[in-house]
């Protein structure tokens, strides 16, 4: 039984069991996903008590040696004990989506005629949508002798992903919990589609406390929000961020007004028409401090200055 285990990933929680021999052998894997697609990834390969009474028979000191050397050179090992089955595992954090479908695939691919395997794995983020897609290809198990009446087991995928389920093929649905049960010897194909609610087009408003403000200024078309499709309700608004929002809203023209320090950044053009606009005068020192935060006082100074007749 000296096989290389399979192995897996999810998006918030994804958890694959495969249960191999009436429960003697167990992989269990995880994974959560933060929201700028960072994580962690765990693979742990356990023992049921029937199959450690039979360990140095089985070779299962050789096993776990090679369940360790499949890994990739960042996993860090541990010991891992949950109920009657005990084993190690291993825990490889990522940075990005596509980092973890690159060590998702470097960890989880086997051979086609070892134990069975997710030979093709994804998890992606577009927008509001999550999308999780894996193909299993089942084992025959030409290579492990069982009893007759002896069920090889299954593999139980769960994966919960934020928002609503729009599309799945899933056993069970519970909510945002999908759950899939897979005989090993057979192979599937798991897909499912998440559905954040979107307020003003964004992934990160709903329930807030200023969301019917924000989606008004997405819809005037005041603020996009940011790349990965969120608006950061709760951070905080720079000099420089406070200046373009000002320009779209009342619609200033170009100024030709200019700071040192606001030469070459991201709002230079708002910065450069609240100025011409004579909204803001600046620092003190002849300075702007585009990426300085906006006081509340600050705030209200500028709205002042920009609504006063």
């Amino acid at each position: 039984m000296g096989q290389r285990w399979m192995r897996w990933g999810k998006v918030t929680m994804v958890s694959v069991l495969a249960l191999i021999a009436a429960g003697c052998l167990r992989a269990d894997i995880g994974v959560t996903v933060e929201e700028d697609g960072s994580g962690v990834l765990t693979f742990a390969q356990l023992q049921g008590p029937e199959l450690r009474e039979q360990a140095d028979e089985l070779g299962l000191d050789e096993d776990v040696t090679e369940f360790e050397e499949s890994m990739p050179d960042s996993a860090e090992f541990s010991d891992v004990v949950d109920g009657d089955y005990e084993g190690r595992q291993a825990t490889m954090t990522f940075d990005s989506l596509d980092d973890l479908d690159a060590l998702a695939t470097e960890v989880l691919i086997v051979e086609p005629d070892e134990q069975g395997t997710f030979d093709s794995f994804a998890v992606t983020q577009e927008g509001s949508v999550y999308a999780f897609d894996a193909v299993y290809r089942g084992s025959d198990f030409d290579d492990l002798e069982l009893d007759d009446d002896v069920d090889p087991g299954q593999v139980i995928v769960t994966l919960e992903l934020p928002g609503v389920v729009t599309e799945d093929n899933a056993t069970e649905v519970a909510d945002d919990v999908l759950t899939w049960r897979i005989p090993i010897d057979e192979s599937a194909t798991l897909r499912a589609r998440t559905q954040t609610e979107l307020v003003g087009g964004f992934t990160d408003v709903a329930g807030t406390t200023h969301a019917d403000a924000i989606a008004w200024v997405a819809e005037q078309g005041i603020a996009s929000g940011r790349a990965d499709g969120t608006f950061g309700p709760g951070d905080d608004v720079t000099r420089g961020q406070m200046a373009t929002f000002l320009m779209v809203a009342l619609d200033l023209p170009e100024g030709d007004e200019s700071f040192p320090d606001a030469v070459g950044a991201t709002h230079e053009a708002g910065i450069s028409a609240v100025a011409e606009a004579g909204i803001t005068a600046g620092r003190t020192d002849g300075t702007f401090g585009p990426s300085d935060a906006v006081t509340r006082g600050q705030m209200a100074t500028f709205l002042q200055s920009a609504l006063e007749e």
